[in-house]
């Protein structure tokens, strides 16, 4: 009985390729709409905890205060690169102008340089690796 669960999964993978392949042809990438998506998924969250760690605070407390920033943001409808820097500050004093470069969607995506990640380099690479199994 531990094969059927397996198997579902496998055909179910099956089918979301087949459709995949089918649609992508006719995928249209809409740049605007992704910047207009980036302002309001505080992706950034992650990354000033990183650089509050980077200044000195423990991770789990630079979690937490840049849960407080997040929570500060949303419910004043802003997306995390247009707070102020005073806005900033209101919630730790280690915040300086430096913030803003580290959270760019640019620098973000760059500083995921892993393998597998989504840096300019590691994406040619993946897609290197794909060209050579088709």
């Amino acid at each position: 009985e531990d094969k059927e669960p397996l198997f579902d999964t496998a055909d179910t993978v099956k089918m979301a390729l087949t459709v995949s392949i089918k649609m992508l042809p006719s995928i249209k990438i809409l740049k605007d709409n992704i910047k207009k998506a980036l302002d309001f998924g505080y992706m950034e969250a992650t990354d000033l905890a990183d650089y509050l760690a980077t200044k000195g605070i423990p991770f789990r407390d630079a979690h937490s205060i840049v849960g407080k920033v997040v929570l500060y943001a949303i419910k004043h409808q802003k997306p995390l690169r247009n707070l102020t820097l005073d806005e900033y500050k209101q919630f730790c004093l280690l915040f300086d102008e430096d913030l803003y470069d580290i959270i760019k969607p640019e620098t973000i995506v760059a500083r995921r340089n892993s393998s597998g990640g989504t840096s300019p380099s590691q994406v040619r690479k993946a897609i290197a690796r794909a060209k050579k199994r088709i």
